[in-house]
């Protein structure tokens, strides 16, 4: 008779894994005064000049959202925890974000998630998704992921998020998540 025994449905023996402290806060989601009307910033370093292009419109907008990592692994902010992905930044990219934070329009982070080329080829034994011949796993569109069942791939995502929370984002959003 045949068989087929896929890798995430065997029972191996796992060394527990230290868990890993999170602070969250998830709140109910509350009526807005207006509806949120915003603009996604093209993908890119954050500059004064596409902060002046959302201050622009201003008046149509209350809400900009801005990538900070990409789903090529690419990181638009000088992140202390993102070592796997050199950040790719304009020279007033720090000055326009916290211009852009501090100002009355609600910000968004948008963060890619498990599809991170970068960081899965940087560090495939700690973080990079596998074949079952052990080997880096490439999905159809020839992209490697990291691997949500490895700690580090988790702990290194965790860092990021909260980086990010503690700049003063408003909402995080959490791209190609889906690993």
């Amino acid at each position: 008779s045949r068989q087929l025994e896929v890798p995430w449905q065997k029972e191996e023996q796992q060394e527990p894994e230290e868990p890993v402290e999170l602070d969250l806060v998830i709140q109910p989601v509350e009526e807005m005064e207006e509806p949120l009307r915003g603009i996604a910033l093209p993908v890119g370093p954050l500059s004064a000049v596409s902060w002046d292009t959302v201050r622009s419109g201003q008046a149509q907008w209350n809400g900009a959202a801005i990538t900070l990592k990409d789903s090529t692994g690419t990181v638009y902010y000088d992140f202390a925890s993102a070592s796997h992905n050199p950040a790719v930044v304009a020279e007033d990219t720090a000055a326009a974000l916290t211009e852009w934070l501090a100002g009355e329009m609600d910000t968004i982070a948008r963060i890619s998630c498990f599809r991170d080329p970068r960081a899965a080829n940087a560090d495939v034994e700690g973080l990079g998704l596998k074949n079952t011949g052990g080997y880096i796993f490439y999905d159809g569109s020839n992209s490697q992921w990291l691997d949500p069942a490895k700690p580090e791939a988790r702990q290194y995502l965790c860092r990021l998020i909260a980086e990010a929370a503690a700049m003063g984002f408003d909402e995080i959003l959490l791209e190609n998540a889906d690993g």
